[in-house]
Parts: C-alpha cells; sequence; structure tokens
C-alpha cells in the first residue's frame, strides 16, 4: 500500500511538473522527430505512463493527445501543453530527458533545472 501511494505521488509529480506554458523556444533544427526506438506504450511500476506515436503526438498517463515529442542529440523533449504549443519547437519551457534503452527498459534522466532535474526513472515496454 506504501509502494502504492508513493508511486502514485511520484506520478502525478511528474505529471504536474510537465503543465508548462508555450512561446517561441525550446529544439529547432536538427531535431530528429521521432526516434523509432521511443514509439510505442511504456509502463512505469507496472501501469501504462507514455504513449509515443510515431508521429510525434503521444499521450501522458493515458491521456490521449496529451503530449507532443521529439529527439535531438540523445535529448527526449515533451511538451504536455500540445493544445496552446501546437508542437515541441514551440514550448517555452518543455521537459527534456538523457534517454537510453537496456533491453525493454528505457530510462529518462531530467535535464535542465526544476522539479525534474537529476530525477532516474524507468519505464518497460508494454
Amino acid at each position: 500500500m506504501k509502494r502504492r501511494i508513493i508511486a502514485v505521488v511520484v506520478a502525478s509529480m511528474l505529471a504536474l511538473a510537465f503543465f508548462a506554458g508555450c512561446g517561441g523556444t525550446g529544439h529547432g533544427e536538427g531535431d530528429t522527430p521521432h526516434t523509432t526506438e521511443l514509439v510505442g506504450e511504456w509502463n512505469f511500476q507496472g501501469s501504462l505512463y507514455y504513449t509515443f506515436n510515431a508521429d510525434g503526438t503521444g499521450s501522458m498517463l493515458g491521456t490521449p493527445g496529451s503530449i507532443r515529442w521529439s529527439t535531438s542529440n540523445g535529448i527526449l523533449s515533451v511538451c504536455a501543453t500540445p493544445g496552446l504549443c501546437g508542437a515541441v519547437v514551440d514550448c517555452s519551457t518543455p521537459q527534456n530527458w538523457a534517454y537510453s534503452f537496456a533491453g525493454d527498459t528505457l530510462t529518462l534522466v531530467g535535464q535542465g533545472s526544476g522539479p525534474i532535474f537529476g530525477g532516474t526513472f524507468q519505464y518497460t515496454r508494454r
């Protein structure tokens, strides 16, 4: 029970950290919009957390259309306000994650500053 509560708290904190305003900064030219290794569904502690679609859209915590994503130089950028931003390149404060793979495990390490900086999270391909 205690682990479940901690997992819900962590997931909620990550979700809240994603909601940011949009403007005109973020990744630009040279992006690889859709790294095929990321495409698919990813579980966090046994529950669906991310869906990365090949077109750069996706969902977080099972909310369809809730994110846009792209990659550049080993960094995954996610914008959780696509209705306001339109694209990751328009997101003023995208969440940036260094990503790596070990088999069916995706590891994300928070980049930049803010609540995710240095946080390491592992997801399992669904």
